[in-house]
């Protein structure tokens, strides 16, 4: 469900200019980007440190227990992707945040889950905060702290 949900939003912020595309060389997997100790320390949740990895494959992760996932991907058109998040910006669907990456949006998803989306170069990294585990005061100042820790390792 999480994975259809996060399919949407970068559909919405793609339009779909700007294709994943698949690059080996490159490859960087979910839960380097967001380690177990890094979620546990930023959201405070110290069981989290040894969780189990939820969905841990390349594009895809989460920490049982921690209420977040995160996912990146590669973009054919970057340039495409950032015309459409500043026109959901200008339409008040985004907020941006200032700071990450070339450029990031925070905004909430279908099911009212907190997310932060950033691009460096032709990758994006999503984190999202499930509304069920955290208010909307609690969940921007974490995901900025997270996407910036995720975005320090892109390269």
């Amino acid at each position: 469900m999480q994975t259809y949900i996060r399919t949407v939003m970068l559909a919405i912020f793609a339009l779909g200019s700007s294709a994943a595309v698949a690059d080996a060389g490159a490859q960087v997997k979910a839960c380097d980007l967001i380690t177990r100790a890094e979620a546990a320390q930023v959201l405070a949740k110290p069981a989290v440190a040894s969780a189990q990895a939820v969905s841990p494959d390349d594009e895809d992760c989460g920490y049982l227990g921690s209420g977040m996932d995160v996912h990146t991907e590669l973009l054919k058109n970057a340039a495409g992707w950032t015309a459409a998040m500043k026109n959901q910006i200008k339409q008040g669907k985004a907020e941006a945040v200032d700071g990450i990456g070339e450029e990031a949006a925070y905004t909430k998803d279908g099911n009212h889950d907190y997310v932060l989306v950033t691009r460096k170069a032709n990758r994006i990294v999503t984190v999202t905060l499930y509304s069920a585990n955290w208010s909307e005061a609690d969940a921007k100042p974490k995901l900025i702290k997270l996407a910036t820790l995720a975005v320090a390792k892109v390269r």
